[in-house]
């Protein structure tokens, strides 16, 4: 099935507009955030998907409002009986104390952190994260030259550089073991 993609803008809502071979108009509005997309057979005009939208205009700002107004998942507090959700499972946590470095146990679920264009941030925390994961598997990095670890934290982590025959260590600095260098955020600022 061949497919055209476009957007367009009704009443300040853009709108995503899927050109397929069908014979009717279907109109959703999708979550988290209330993303609107028509798709819309390929002999329909953008004129007519525009009406369409402006007909369903009072129902699309209402599934955006109930959007809005749904409650979130509250803040993790890390305790016993907890639920978290992964890969699309619930997963309720158990804490075991004992005396002995703290780990993370995903039972029979390989654990491969990939690390992309994230920072010196990301990448310690996730390493940490790794170190102490029972079934951790590789850590998947980008080695290039990437201005948010570059420039962003002091020491660079997560470089080229830092690598050792193919391996990076675990920051033994307090915290996650890298420090944001005074200053480096206002060049990554997001007007808003």
């Amino acid at each position: 099935m061949t497919t055209e993609s476009r957007h367009i803008t009704v009443s300040g809502i853009k709108v995503e507009i899927v050109r397929k071979d069908i014979k009717n108009l279907h109109l959703g509005v999708y979550p988290p955030h209330g993303r609107v997309r028509v798709a819309a057979p390929l002999v329909v005009s953008d004129e007519a998907v525009r009406l369409a939208v402006i007909d369903k205009l009072a129902w699309i700002k209402r599934q955006q409002t109930q959007f809005a107004d749904q409650p979130r998942q509250s803040q993790r507090e890390m305790v016993n009986g907890e639920s978290h959700y992964f890969l699309g499972g619930r997963y309720r946590l158990r804490v075991h104390e004992q005396d002995s470095p703290p780990r993370v146990a995903l039972h029979g679920i390989a654990y491969a952190p990939h690390v992309g264009w994230s920072g010196g941030v990301c990448s310690a925390a996730s390493v940490h994260l790794a170190a102490a994961a029972e079934s951790f598997l590789t850590f998947e990095c980008m080695v290039f030259d990437n201005p948010l670890r570059q420039e962003l934290t002091t020491p660079v982590y997560g470089d080229v550089a830092g690598l050792k025959d193919g391996m990076l260590d675990v920051p033994t600095a307090p915290g996650l073991g890298v420090r944001l260098k005074p200053g480096a955020l206002e060049r990554f600022a997001i007007a808003e």
